[in-house]
């Protein structure tokens, strides 16, 4: 819920299909409230609202357990009164894990221009960085910085985590975001969240000064087991305990193993025969 009565709704899916690869999808509504329309001497002719809205899919691959890289396709809607247009923009982000630290960076809105009533403005192309320290296991600290246009900004912020009961835990956090107008407020921003079981909520508040106060309110869940990323030496550990049972289960059903044929004695020629070795190979790509 964002001031003067506009409203920002959001839904999105995410599946992982395996340890590597990651879909998703979206759907993104910013609602505005009926808008007094007037003619071209000025007098008013009623009301009419107007809406922004995409719809996006993509995927995210891990290439590591430490990098992995996303790509989304979405389809751009916008409705004023009437008039309605459509443009198509693809995003772009990267993210590097290291021990305590995540570094993220992100290229937005790359795609066609958006024609409405006469005029035609490229969507708003945006650069975004950012990284994130854990402290501990209850302490995150994050920062990030964006360019759209010639418009910079920066935010800012960290994030408690406090054990409730062994199966709820509470989240406290506190912000700031700068680089806007002066009538938008102090930037200071501020949350909770609470996590119980796979269910999640968490909420947001941000005050805009003379223009309102902004409330965002977010409920997550997850469903499915844990995914655990396998690495090479993981995998190769499965296919070899794999073919351990295997061997163990065939010569259980064969019993004891027939006794071994005593081989004729190999002439004497001045050579000795080594002994023959049984050798396994794995191959793994």
């Amino acid at each position: 819920e964002w001031f003067a009565g506009l409203r920002n709704e959001h839904f999105a899916y995410v599946h992982p299909k395996s340890e590597r690869f990651t879909f998703f999808t979206g759907l993104n509504l910013f609602l505005s409230p009926a808008l007094d329309k007037y003619d071209a001497n000025g007098l008013k002719t009623g009301t009419f609202s107007a809406m922004d809205g995409s719809l996006s899919a993509g995927l995210a691959f891990a290439f590591s357990p430490d990098f992995c890289a996303g790509l989304t396709a979405k389809g751009v809607y916008q409705q004023a009164d009437k008039e309605t247009a459509y443009a198509y923009a693809a995003d772009l982000g990267f993210i590097r894990k290291f021990e305590n630290l995540k570094l993220g960076l992100a290229v937005l809105n790359l795609g066609t221009p958006v024609k409405l009533y006469k005029d035609s403005f490229a969507l708003p192309l945006t650069f975004r960085g950012g990284a994130a320290y854990r402290v501990n296991e209850r302490i995150w600290f994050a920062a990030d910085a964006f360019q759209t246009g010639a418009g910079l900004g920066f935010a800012g912020g960290a994030e408690g985590e406090l054990a409730v009961t062994p199966a709820e835990t509470a989240f406290v956090r506190l912000g700031y975001k700068g680089g806007g107008a002066e009538s938008a407020g102090s930037g200071i921003t501020a949350g909770v969240g609470l996590k119980s079981g796979e269910l999640r909520f968490d909420y947001a508040f941000a005050p805009y000064g003379d223009l309102g106060d902004s409330h965002r309110l977010t409920i997550s869940f997850k469903f499915g087991g844990e995914r655990e990323f396998l690495t090479r030496e993981k995998k190769l550990r499965q296919v070899y305990r794999k073919a351990e049972n295997a061997e163990a289960v065939t010569k259980e059903k064969k019993g004891r193993p027939a006794p071994a044929k005593k081989a004729a004695p190999a002439k004497d020629n001045g050579k000795k025969t080594p002994p023959k070795r049984e050798k396994e190979i794995y191959f793994m790509w």
